[in-house]
């Protein structure tokens, strides 16, 4: 199987990980380009490739943050997404406080 990720951080690169140990081709993408992700994809055994090579893979794998996702367009129709993002527990945000965190928030 053809695994593409957008988003070639923690997530996705523990993914590709997996996939690659079980036989899999994985399509590595994100919004800097391939030559961002040569290194990384040398390291793993995985191609560094466009979103939209990723994309056209037989599962993708949406590993970026919600509010940098684009409008879904056709291409998406098939698609299901699960996410565990939320602004409460993503890092980039200066005010994320794991001490006060609960699993209800």
């Amino acid at each position: 199987m053809r695994i593409g990720t957008l988003g070639a951080g923690q997530i996705a690169t523990a993914v590709a990980r997996h996939a690659l140990r079980h036989g899999h081709d994985v399509v590595l993408s994100n919004s800097r380009g391939p030559r961002a992700l040569a290194e990384l994809a040398l390291e793993l055994g995985a191609k560094a490739g466009t979103r939209e090579e990723a994309a056209a893979g037989d599962l993708v794998l949406l590993a970026v943050p919600w509010p940098e996702i684009p409008t879904p367009s056709g291409a998406w129709d098939r698609s299901t997404a699960a996410s565990s993002w939320t602004p409460q527990t993503s890092s980039r945000r200066p005010d994320r406080n794991r001490a006060s965190r609960t699993s209800a928030t």
